[in-house]
């Protein structure tokens, strides 16, 4: 549910990309309209004639190569955590461990297991190549939080350490969670990771298998791409006090959840992500100034028919959305799944401080394959 006690204030920002380590650097290129689009070290298999076929993404350059799986993850994390200590000039030697949480968006370990449609889904699995798939078997939370003490050097403490297994959503989850212990005076501080590579060996033959990477076949289809976000969260009061430099203010958060996600075959009705919005229909109806939306569509028709269906339905019930500019991510850093989010609230929070922003309001919406739909609704400081 929404929160709608005091704003919270971010007031530390770490990223890396496709186009390279540091927020600041990345959201400027994306500004400019760059894009880093390569051919992949790694190709899928057709299963048509067994032949190994040639991937275009967004992948991390040089920085990232060697490393898969939960490695690569980590090392995403690592950079990303490198560029939020020094870039935003965030003190992390100052931050509280014992009071300070620590939540990491992951994405689902089991995603590339799952298929759309459960007929087609078992029809096309028997053709996936097994040397294809990953041969480790994945870690568990706690080493997991274990080896991101190591690579970051950030003791997180136990209890308030926690890993968030979810799609493009995962960051409304995460805020959700996050809020209310703020709030309360539970945590001083928070930090939200949120790292994905959609870059991988399994997973682009899994994208591959069900038709969902854009190719010569296939020009609706997404490009995949990998990211890693690092994003400091206090309370606004805490932060003047302080005196620390404050990005943007976090107004809101909502997560829903759509019947018809991209796993059952059906094209979405929208509901989801109306409920979702509904639930912050109260701040936007107040915006003295039509907002900026920012999504998560990446070429895919599924997502591009929800978002279209999504605008239709709200128009007429929120006045703002009839003039909301929008902003698409993914046309820079291709799809970057679990940290899709965050990549766009870097790129709002550049463009507030900038002042390149269409609107001094912001609302990210995010669309999980699984069903989970995100909307987060930020804005900048005015002095």
């Amino acid at each position: 549910m929404p929160k709608k006690s005091e704003p919270l204030a971010i007031t530390g920002l770490g990223m890396v990309s496709s186009l390279g380590l540091g927020v600041v650097t990345s959201c400027a290129a994306a500004r400019g309209g760059l894009s880093r689009a390569t051919e992949l070290d790694y190709t899928v298999v057709n299963t048509e004639d067994n032949q190994p076929e040639p991937v275009m993404g967004h992948a991390v350059p040089s920085m990232t190569r060697g490393f898969e799986g939960v490695g690569r993850m980590l090392r995403l994390g690592q950079l990303a955590f490198e560029d939020f200590r020094k870039s935003m000039n965030v003190n992390v030697d100052e931050i509280n461990p014992a009071r300070c949480g620590l939540l990491l968006v992951l994405p689902d370990p089991d995603r590339s297991s799952r298929a759309i449609g459960e007929e087609e889904g078992k029809k096309r699995a028997e053709h996936i190549n097994p040397l294809l798939k990953s041969a480790k078997e994945p870690c568990d939370t706690e080493e997991i939080i274990a080896r991101f003490r190591q690579v970051t050097g950030f003791q997180a403490g136990e209890r308030n350490a926690v890993i968030i297994y979810s799609g493009n959503a995962g960051l409304a989850i995460a805020l959700d969670r996050a809020t209310g212990r703020l709030q309360t005076g539970e945590w001083e501080s928070c930090i939200i990771g949120a790292l994905d590579s959609l870059v991988e060996p399994p997973v682009l033959q899994w994208l591959f298998d069900q038709g969902r990477l854009k190719c010569a076949d296939n020009p609706v289809g997404m490009q995949p791409g990998e990211a890693g976000v690092f994003i400091l969260l206090e309370q606004k009061s805490r932060a003047v006090r302080r005196r620390a430099a404050i990005h943007g203010l976090l107004c809101a958060s909502a997560t829903c959840f759509e019947d018809n996600h991209l796993f059952t075959g059906k094209p979405s009705s929208g509901k989801g992500f109306a409920k979702a919005i509904g639930q912050l229909r109260q701040i936007l109806d107040t915006g003295i100034e039509p907002f900026w939306l920012i999504s998560d569509l990446n070429g895919e028709v599924y997502r591009s028919m929800e978002f279209g269906i999504v605008r239709v339905r709200l128009a007429p019930e929120i006045p703002s959305f009839r003039n909301a500019k929008s902003l698409y991510p993914a046309i820079s850093f291709g799809d970057t799944g679990s940290a899709g989010a965050a990549v766009s609230l870097c790129m709002v929070l550049r463009a507030f401080a900038r002042d390149y922003a269409p609107s001094h309001n912001a609302l990210i919406l995010s669309s999980a394959d699984s069903g989970e739909r995100g909307a987060v609704y930020v804005q900048k400081l005015l002095s």
